[in-house]
């Protein structure tokens, strides 16, 4: 029988971010049940049921799709071949709220309003196809890199992080396209800089080796998350900048940019 002999079981993650404006739902860790054995998963949010046909049992929406302040709660019903429920996660819950958000135009969805810019950067737009979608989330995304000839692009917002905040969170996805063979060359910096483009802060620096094409990374997109909160009090420049050697050559998109922040008796 294909029926299981014991419920099936799984784990289910649930990651709300309102910084970000995203959830984003996974199912993986299976129990009781061949991963051959199954025909799908049901996510069933608010009593709704979203399926999913096939693995990664992923799926990532924007917050748009959501009310802000209202509680949500998802579980996970497992299907085998025959279409029989053979099993369900744990019920979680999830709400998205209120934040106070620096960065305008955070997904790339006006093009390349409130960013600065050099000469290269592509702000892109998604063709409608699956196979083709680079963004995250929505439609627009930014490009860098993917020439294959040395050269520095970069995308940069000025903000200012209030003296006041208590805590200050950026995060952003980067995801890694190499042309040829990974390049360890090319690199993405993530960096805070001053009004003077000094840089006061570095993030982090993404090369050319790193894969992000993991089953549970949406769209291939990987998350980074970094407290900024000692460049508070001042105007901050959020800059990403790619360089690329001669050698094969790799594509850095990103999106889906986020700073926020939180003072004493407010909750964001």
């Amino acid at each position: 029988s294909l029926v299981a002999s014991v419920p099936a079981s799984a784990n289910l993650v649930v990651e709300a971010d309102s910084g970000e404006g995203s959830v984003v739902i996974r199912v993986d860790g299976f129990e009781g049940i061949a991963a051959a054995s199954i025909k799908r998963v049901d996510l069933v949010i608010n009593g709704q049921a979203i399926p999913i046909g096939h693995a990664p049992y992923l799926m990532a929406r924007q917050a748009s799709d959501f009310v802000l302040n209202a509680d949500y709660s998802v579980r996970a019903d497992i299907y085998n071949l025959n279409s029989v429920k053979v099993g369900s996660t744990a019920t979680k819950t999830f709400r998205l709220t209120e934040v106070n958000q620096l960065i305008q135009n955070s997904s790339f969805e006006s093009g390349s309003a409130s960013w600065a810019y050099n000469a290269g950067v592509v702000f892109g737009q998604n063709n409608g196809e699956a196979q083709y979608y680079r963004s995250f989330l929505g439609n627009r995304f930014v490009r860098m890199g993917g020439t294959g000839v040395a050269h520095t692009q970069f995308v940069r917002q000025q903000v200012y992080l209030p003296g006041n905040a208590v805590a200050a969170t950026l995060s952003y996805r980067v995801r890694v396209d190499p042309m040829a063979a990974p390049d360890a060359g090319d690199r993405l910096r993530v960096r805070i800089k001053n009004t003077s483009n000094q840089i006061i802060q570095a993030v982090e620096t993404v090369t050319g080796t790193v894969d992000t094409h993991k089953s549970f990374f949406w769209r291939a997109y990987r998350k980074t998350v970094a407290s900024v909160i000692q460049t508070k009090g001042q105007h901050i420049r959020v800059e990403f900048e790619s360089t690329e050697d001669a050698g094969n050559g790799t594509i850095f998109y990103v999106d889906n940019v986020s700073l926020t922040y939180r003072v004493l008796g407010i909750t964001q």
